[in-house]
Formats: C-alpha cells, structure tokens, sequence
C-alpha cells in the first residue's frame, strides 16, 4: 500500500500496532509485524485517537468516575465484555494496555454491528459508543467527543506526512 493510499475492505495489510506509553501525553502507533484486515487497519487509527483523548497515553490514569488505564475502561465496560465474550477480564488489568485495547474491541465489535445500527459501522459510531454507550452513536452529547477524537486523528495524519 502506498502512503496516503486507502485500503479495500477485505484486503490485508501490516499496520500500525499500539505502543504502551510510559507518560502522559506518548500515545502513538509504532510499525508493527501484524497483519489484519482493512477494517481493521482504520481502528488502529482509532485507538491511537482515543487513547490520546482519554488519557494523554498513560496507562495508569484513573479518571473521576471510576476509569482506568490508558482508554479510561469503566468497571461497568469489563462486567459487559465478560458477558459478551465469557472472557474473565478484571478491571485492575485496564492498566495493562493490551488488555484495555481487547475489552475495547469486543464491546465496540458487539455494539458496532451493521445489524443494530442498520448501516454501515463507522469509526464515528465506534468512538461515540465506546464514549457514550451502547446507544452512544445517537447521543446528541457524544458529538463533541467525536470532534475531539477528529482533532487527534487529523493530528496525526498531519504528523506522518
């Protein structure tokens, strides 16, 4: 793929992969070996936006409501994708980036389905959910997170080129 260039659904491609960060203010993608699909490759993006605005890229943040770790996990969140998934993910390990990032995948993966939206899921809806809820994507105040979220991504494109 050449820089600046999209990739087709379905195609496979080695992305970018999230790297712990040891403060505020270091979340970033670095050049990883894995390969995933197209859709895939835009939530890389993603997540380095999200973790921007949610925590600076600290891992140990905790935020005022119970968050933590570098996506400012709710304890309420991990309870959901164990439900979900049947996995046994503990709210203290939201420290632990990696595990963070699988909760993050499997409760927008549930609730970012083209079936419960009835169209196509976008990373729009993705950040507004993970933010707002399952029903994040029609909360009116969800939007102001969203160009947050933009502000981070359009940043970082900036940086790249």
């Amino acid at each position: 793929m050449v820089c600046g260039e999209s990739p087709q659904r379905g195609e496979v491609y080695p992305i970018e992969t999230l790297r712990p960060s040891h403060g505020p203010g270091e979340a970033s993608i670095t050049p990883g070996a894995r390969l995933v699909n197209a859709h895939d490759f835009m939530t890389a993006e993603l997540l380095a936006a999200l973790i921007a605005v949610e925590s600076g890229g600290d891992d140990l943040a905790r935020g005022r409501h119970g968050e933590l770790g570098a996506l400012q996990v709710r304890p309420c969140v991990v309870k959901d994708v164990n439900r979900i998934a049947g996995t046994h993910y503990r709210w203290a390990e939201m420290t632990n980036r990696w595990a963070a990032v699988g909760v993050f995948r499997i409760y927008t993966g549930h609730y970012c389905a083209t079936g419960r939206l009835g169209r196509a899921v976008t990373d729009q809806d993705r950040a507004r959910i993970w933010h707002g809820g399952p029903n994040g994507w029609k909360r009116r105040q969800t939007l102001v997170y969203w160009k947050r979220v933009q502000v981070q991504i359009m940043q970082a494109r900036m940086g790249a080129s």
